[in-house]
């Protein structure tokens, strides 16, 4: 009968011992699932959104839209901004990759401060960036671009070029292609995303022949 006793109390206070270490090992795989979800849904380097979980956010926040129409007004609409460094390999061939890294960190750390909180933004991947806004004009969308733009040509490196070995500012600016459409369309995420890219496109094309570098693609 002690003896029995005496295990059960034995088994008790092991068990005691080793809450802490168990507890310790739980909080241990917690904090990695937490890494592991970062790592599915963040860009690593600048961690904006990566682009699969941009996309997946994208058309649930489309979806959502359409089913709140009704109560939005009808000059407001949601926006997709692709956006894309300009001559961002020659900066890489003029100061070397570092500070291509870096100036990839410090345009997403521009988007991140100049976007709404609740807006999406994302790297799309390499010199690439995308984001997403909801309930905005087309007016504002513009502006938002233009603030955008203006931010990320006022980043500051001054860095040595290694083809002229002269300290020199490093070149910054973007080229962004708004899709744009009215609270009353129904449009997906692909669709949104391909009129980003065309109007991407055009926005370059502007770009190097002088323009501003912005060009907007409203859905019918």
């Amino acid at each position: 009968m002690f003896s029995f006793i005496a295990r059960r109390l034995l088994g008790r206070l092991s068990r005691r011992q080793e809450m802490p270490l168990l507890k310790r090992q739980i909080a241990e795989l917690e904090s990695e699932i937490v890494q592991l979800k970062s790592l599915l849904t963040t860009d690593p380097m600048t961690g904006l959104l990566n682009k699969k979980y941009f996309l997946e956010r994208l058309d649930r926040h489309l979806v959502a839209s359409d089913d709140h129409n009704c109560r939005r007004k009808r000059s407001s609409g949601s926006a997709v901004l692709f956006i894309d460094c300009n001559s961002f390999r020659a900066v890489n061939d003029a100061f070397g990759h570092d500070v291509g890294d870096s100036s990839i960190i410090a345009i997403a750390q521009v988007l991140a401060a100049t976007l709404r909180p609740k807006d999406l933004v994302a790297r799309f991947g390499g010199d690439e960036f995308d984001a997403f806004v909801d309930n905005i004009t087309q007016h504002e969308v513009l502006g938002l671009a233009g603030r955008i733009m203006q931010a990320i040509s006022l980043i500051e490196f001054d860095k040595l070029n290694l083809k002229t070995r002269q300290t020199v500012r490093v070149p910054l600016s973007v080229s962004i292609g708004v899709a744009w459409c009215d609270s009353r369309a129904r449009v997906d995420g692909e669709a949104m995303m391909r009129m980003a890219m065309l109007a991407q496109h055009d926005a370059k094309i502007s770009f190097r022949n002088g323009g501003i570098g912005v060009a907007v693609f409203v859905h019918p």
